[in-house]
């Protein structure tokens, strides 16, 4: 490495997954010297995968050794290949997407193992369920570092678990320790699930450390976060737009529960009543500083929401400094409803109106020829009209062509309509007398065509009859003068 520096030097070689610097500061001013160590920082940074044991999504686990320009394909072949007991295993994975059906299993044969995202976009750990057992509970350290991880269960058993600047989806974590020898953390990392059953984060440890974490849009059938702890510390973290249903709380433990810095807004919690219910539940001491309650709401079966406040619940003392809870939430409402502020409960909307969202402090009316639905206004189809909240069908004698409109428009002289019509049509009497008429005309017409030809045929008939009689009078005078 040279870089116009011609006093540092390169030791071994970077595909053996090792190398120094060696720099030599003789004869220098102070300000080249400070330059030098300067850029010697820079280059050790460099070097920070001198450690690694790489992982590539198009790596080779027959053929590769590990280093970045022949790494493995699967984090079991790259923990596996440490030989020798080392006190620490880093596996480096190179970006890419890692994606895989089987189960990878950890049995803790060193005393550290870290996975590491090695720059950006690392995608999974090519499982959909991660175990680790820890051999040695009380030393034993497993570290995630760094990696976007979708659809995946994990599961620690034992030892120290630290888990770093990951984003998670979709998944749920357990960990089971022993009270007096285990402890988790979990830092600047973000989750965002879906799930059915169970607990977001499920863990039984000495401690556990939440710290710059974000739960966002968390939907479980448990609690978000439920602790068999001697203390759990929530600092500078987010709890926002989560849900959680038959549980007593969306954060538990069983022992102390320690609070800084952090935010819990607009979560729900769905429970059959509303007793025994809190935001958060400790069976020790709670103490919270310098963090905010808004808008965290309780759901009984009868869909009568309330406000979390107070939203802690706490067997032991419950010690707060600097806490904002905001009491000007509205409610959220289900079925069309609202709840004006500082009412705690949910009221239907009077006359032809609506609430435009779940968490309105008043209802919307609705334009004339519109009723109002859930959380919007309808049009009345043709051959209604809008009255009061409801659309009803045009009466006999009216009818109406359009939709959304308040009234029915009456049909002219000589036409009439049935209940619901779009259009008018001719009466009903007038249409009879003029059938009437027009049978009457045809049976005189047909009359009068047969006298005209009755009478013309007669006429023919004693023309006829006059020539004959003409022809036969010279006859008889001859016959008659005949001697």
């Amino acid at each position: 490495i040279n870089h116009g520096l011609r006093d540092f030097e390169l030791l071994g070689s970077p595909t053996e997954n090792h190398f120094g610097i060696s720099v030599s500061l003789r004869g220098l001013t102070a300000s080249r010297m400070v330059h030098r160590l300067f850029v010697l920082i820079a280059l050790l940074s460099l070097s920070r995968g001198d450690e690694c044991i790489f992982v590539s999504s198009s790596g080779n686990d027959q053929i590769g050794n590990g280093t970045m320009i022949n790494p493995y394909a699967t984090i079991s072949a790259a923990i596996q290949s440490s030989s020798i007991k080392l006190d620490q295993t880093i596996v480096c994975m190179l970006p890419g997407s890692y994606l895989g059906e089987e189960d990878l299993v950890i049995d803790d044969t060193i005393q550290s193992i870290t996975i590491r995202g090695y720059g950006t976009s690392v995608i999974g750990i090519g499982a959909t369920r991660l175990t680790y057992n820890s051999r040695n509970p009380l030393y034993g350290q497993l570290a995630i570092e760094g990696i976007q991880l979708d659809d995946l269960q994990m599961e620690f058993n034992g030892g120290m678990i630290s888990i770093t600047g990951c984003t998670f989806s979709n998944q749920t974590l357990a960990y089971t320790g022993k009270i007096h020898q285990s402890r988790i953390e979990i830092l600047d990392s973000k989750f965002h699930s879906t799930l059915e059953m169970g607990s977001l984060l499920s863990f039984t440890a000495d401690s556990v450390r939440i710290s710059n974490c974000l739960f966002s849009g968390a939907r479980a059938m448990g609690e978000i976060v439920a602790t068999t702890a001697n203390v759990l510390h929530i600092i500078n973290s987010t709890f926002s737009s989560n849900v959680v249903g038959h549980s007593y709380a969306a954060i538990s433990s069983t022992g102390d529960i320690i609070i800084a810095g952090s935010s819990f807004k607009n979560n729900i919690q769905l429970m059959p009543s509303t007793n025994l219910i809190s935001l958060i539940m400790s069976g020790g001491d709670v103490n919270i500083s310098d963090s905010s309650f808004s808008c965290n709401i309780r759901r009984n079966a009868s869909n009568v929401d309330r406000t979390n406040n107070p939203p802690i619940g706490s067997i032991g003392k419950v010690t707060s400094t600097n806490i904002f809870v905001d009491p000007h939430c509205p409610f959220y409402c289900s079925d069309g409803k609202y709840s004006p502020s500082l009412v705690q409960s949910c009221r239907s909307c009077n006359g032809n109106s609506f609430p435009s969202s779940p968490n309105v402090t008043q209802c919307t009316k609705c334009p004339k020829g519109w009723i109002a639905a859930t959380y919007t206004c309808e049009a009345c189809p043709q051959g209604s009209y809008q009255s009061g909240s409801d659309c009803v069908l045009c009466p006999p004698g009216t009818h109406q062509p359009y939709g959304g409109q308040a009234e029915c428009f009456t049909c002219p002289d000589d036409f009439d309509s049935p209940q619901g019509s779009v259009w008018c049509v001719v009466h009903r009497e007038d249409t009879a007398i003029i059938l009437i008429s027009v049978l009457f005309s045809l049976m005189v017409f047909a009359s009068i065509a047969t006298a005209f030809v009755f009478i013309r045929r007669l006429r023919i008939h004693w023309k006829r009859s006059d020539a004959l009689a003409l022809d036969e009078t010279p006859l008889k005078t001859v016959l008659l003068d005949d001697p």
